[in-house]
Order: C-alpha cells, then sequence, then structure tokens
C-alpha cells in the first residue's frame, strides 16, 4: 500500500498536497524540507547526474519522482512494486501540471484541494502498486537426513525451514543474511523438488 503522498516544490520545499492513505504518516513540513535537502546533496555530489528515486527506510521505501520543478514522494509497503507506484505518481504530476499554473502562484495551498480526487483515482486510495507477494511454505518438516543424502546443502536446509508460509523472500533473506536472489533460487530448487506448497 501506498501509505501516503506529497507534492512539492523540488527547489523552495514547500508542501503543495498531502493524502494519507494508510499508517504511515510524516510531518509535511519535515518530509517536505528533508526530501528538498536530499535531492540537492544528490545533484551536489552527482554534479546533476544523478536523482535519488527510491529510499529504502528497512520497513518501508520512500519513492520518488521528479517533473518541472515538483517532487512527489510516497511511503510504499516494500511488497508493492515500485515501478507501478512511480508510474501512478508520475502520472499524478502531470495531471497536477497540466491543472495548476504555478509561474505566478500566490501561495494560496487551498487551491489544490480540488486535486484531491484525481491523485486519489490515479493513486487508486493508495492500493495502485499493490502485488500479491509469494510467501514460500513447505509442505511437511525435511528430515535432517535429507542434507546427508546430498539433496540440500546445510544452508539451503536452514533456508527452507524459514519457509513457513508468513514470511516473504525479502523476509527470509534479513532473517538469514543473505541476497533475496539467493533464497529465490533456493525456494526453486524446493519447488522442483515438490517440497513447496503451491
Amino acid at each position: 500500500m501506498i501509505h501516503n503522498a506529497y507534492v512539492i516544490m523540488s527547489q523552495s520545499g514547500v508542501c503543495l498536497m498531502a493524502r494519507k492513505y494508510g499508517s504511515i504518516d510524516f510531518n509535511e513540513d519535515l518530509i517536505s524540507g528533508f526530501l528538498t535537502a536530499l535531492k540537492d546533496f544528490a545533484a551536489e555530489v552527482t554534479k546533476g547526474e544523478g536523482v535519488i528515486k527510491v529510499l529504502d527506510m528497512h520497513a518501508y521505501n520512500v519513492v520518488l519522482v521528479f517533473r518541472e520543478g515538483l517532487m512527489i514522494s510516497a511511503a510504499a509497503d516494500k511488497s508493492d512494486d515500485k515501478n507501478i507506484a512511480m508510474k501512478a505518481m508520475g502520472e499524478a504530476l502531470e495531471e497536477f501540471l497540466k491543472k495548476f499554473d504555478l509561474t505566478n502562484w500566490s501561495g494560496n495551498i487551498k487551491m489544490f484541494d480540488d486535486f484531491i480526487p484525481i491523485i486519489d483515482e490515479i493513486l487508486q486510495n493508495g492500493k495502485v502498486a499493490e502485488v500479491e507477494v509469494p510467501r514460500p511454505k513447505l509442505k511437511k518438516k525435511l528430515p535432517k537426513m535429507i542434507v546427508k543424502m546430498g539433496t540440500l546443502t546445510q544452508d539451503e536446509y536452514e533456508l527452507a525451514k524459514n519457509c513457513d508460509g508468513k514470511r516473504t523472500y525479502d523476509d527470509i533473506a534479513e532473517l538469514m543474511g543473505i541476497q533475496e536472489d539467493d533464497v529465490v533460487v533456493v525456494v526453486e530448487k524446493l519447488r522442483k523438488l515438490g517440497l513447496i506448497e503451491e
């Protein structure tokens, strides 16, 4: 779920609009100032070549999209599809720019209230990037003999014990201290052996 969305002026850091859909909420002024400073820092360090798109905040991602002097940020669940979220956020910014001319803006943020139903529709009230997250589950407890027979390595066996139907690939990777891609490989091996519930 996209928990919140903030439309921010990139240069000044003024938050023009804030929408809350889920449980994560930020102080508008604090997040606007922080993201503007971070954007400026990234531009300085990379000599204008780099743009921050995703901030990994452990429990969720902060996704950023920039268009013509504006940015939109959103706190999204790790399980959300970042590409879908970014596409929808980019569409929301483009619609915002079509609707409002900010060249002679007076500073009145109330004028952006008309955009609330539009951004809510584009972001589907925060649900636009939700995807079904695989949570691998073993069909039954594996015997230790499976390692002695050479079917699984000790590391694969330890990983398999974490396939309880509650943990995602990312959860297992974090628990094991390995990359998520390595978890995917082992789960696929378990699947081919017929050990994972489909």
